[in-house]
């Protein structure tokens, strides 16, 4: 039994999440250029990657980051699975 589009977007959301939040990937050099520019975007200042907390602004910044790049890859992963995904999102947006 095929699972409905709903389910399959959210595993696909989670599995790409859940694979970034937990493998740290991209490598670590990556994230200590990325993060500062995506606070810039939001208008954030961050210090340093490291300093012994998990509870600074850079991981809360990294955390929307790897938010956005699941939604991205869910995105994408999605309009090459699913033929008809592309006619749901253009029937929700012009509603």
């Amino acid at each position: 039994m095929p699972w409905p589009l709903p389910k399959k977007i959210a595993f696909r959301f989670l599995f790409t999440y859940l694979i970034l939040y937990c493998i740290q990937l991209p490598p670590t050099w990556l994230w200590n250029n990325l993060v500062p520019q995506l606070a810039k975007l939001l208008g954030l200042t961050v210090f340093g990657s490291m300093n012994g907390s998990g509870d600074t602004t850079f991981h809360y910044v990294q955390v929307l980051g790897f938010l956005l790049i699941a939604a991205t890859v869910t995105l994408i992963w999605s309009i090459v699975e699913e033929p008809g995904i592309i006619a749901c999102i253009s029937a929700s947006a012009s509603s």
